[in-house]
């Protein structure tokens, strides 16, 4: 039986596994109190009235606002003060590196620098198939075009995302 409740390679059949047990020492229990004071017969009756009764209470409220069991909304609030930094030396003065830069004049060589000194602070270089990286654009695209209104859609692409 031990080796039963093992099963690794199946979900599914784990799962259920998990959802029988959780009936039956949920629904059970309650049978076993109720039943040792009403009877089998009665006891499982009033237990099983008790169930669909629930049943029934969440079905409607359910029914009713349609939304089902919800919790709080999530939600997101970008860090203020918001800095746009345009230069790759200026990254130290935003407190985004340690160690400060010094520009070669060269935007590439510049870039790769930036790039390198990021991750070796533990920054970590989020790939285009990331969501993270598409909701962190999305933040940032919200903030350089409405709330600094420094460029418009389409004059600016993003090349990098760090977390």
């Amino acid at each position: 039986m031990l080796s039963l409740l093992a099963v690794n390679f199946e979900p599914q059949l784990r799962g259920i596994i998990i959802v029988a047990i959780a009936v039956g020492v949920l629904i059970g229990g309650t049978y076993l109190v109720v039943g040792t004071n009403l009877g089998a017969r009665l006891g499982f009756l009033v237990v099983l009235a008790g169930l669909f009764g629930w049943m029934a209470i969440m079905g409607s409220i359910w029914w009713t606002y349609g939304i089902g069991l919800k919790g709080r909304e999530p939600s997101w609030q970008p860090g203020e003060p918001t800095t746009i930094v345009r230069s790759s030396d200026l990254l130290d003065d935003a407190e985004i590196m340690l160690t400060p830069m010094q520009p070669s004049g060269d935007a590439v060589a510049d870039a790769a620098a930036a790039s390198t000194a990021l991750q070796s602070e533990g920054w970590m270089l989020l790939q285009e198939s990331d969501p993270r990286r598409g909701q962190a654009v999305a933040s940032a695209d919200e903030i350089i075009q409405k709330e600094a209104e420094e460029f418009a859609l389409g004059e600016y692409v993003s090349v990098a995302v760090y977390d």
